[in-house]
């Protein structure tokens, strides 16, 4: 077994695709829940609640750009009509899925999304989830992993937010807890 001749074709032929973004202005976080008859379906419904469902996620990793607005308040229909129908959006995603043949009813989904800027400068995601775990304790697991990255990066953590999804796993169906950091 290995790759797939015909990408190793396009890569030889120097057919790679490249995907042209630009450098973010505004960071949106926002999260969402969703029950459907699956797992695929309530996620995409809590895709839906979140304001994002439209959007083709292209997942990307922690970095806020340095000026881009961040934001935890946007108007979720303003968000919708941010982003084209089938576009490439990049995100960094936190989700939890479940449905009532894998876990107990009642169970706890969390999904959450921290962000911090780093003195003043740029700033950064983090992207946490779980099952049984409180909404505080999801926050607080966000606060370190922004305290770390902060660390790392010999910065001071100056401002923190985050937005936390929770659902309860249903007698019959799925759910789903989703939290995004869009970026546009």
């Amino acid at each position: 077994a290995g790759p797939c001749p015909r990408f190793l074709n396009a890569v030889d032929e120097d057919r790679s695709m490249s995907i042209p973004l630009a450098v973010p202005d505004r960071v949106v976080l926002t999260c969402g829940t969703g029950r459907g008859e699956t797992e695929l379906t309530a996620f995409d419904s809590a895709l839906y609640d979140a304001g994002v469902h439209n959007a083709n996620i292209v997942e990307v990793s922690s970095l806020i750009p340095p000026g881009a607005d961040l934001t935890t308040d946007a108007d979720r229909d303003e968000l919708v009509d941010s982003i084209e129908i089938g576009g490439l959006h990049p995100m960094v995603v936190a989700k939890e899925t479940a449905s009532s043949d894998g876990r107990e009813p009642g169970d706890r989904l969390v999904a959450a999304i921290g962000a911090g800027r780093l003195d003043d400068r740029y700033g950064v995601n983090v992207e946490a989830h779980g099952v049984g775990n409180s909404t505080e304790s999801i926050r607080e697991r966000c606060r370190q992993m922004l305290s770390e990255l902060a660390d790392t990066r010999d910065a001071g953590l100056e401002r923190t937010t985050s937005v936390v999804s929770e659902e309860y796993v249903p007698e019959t169906g799925a759910v789903a807890a989703v939290a995004a950091a869009v970026y546009l």
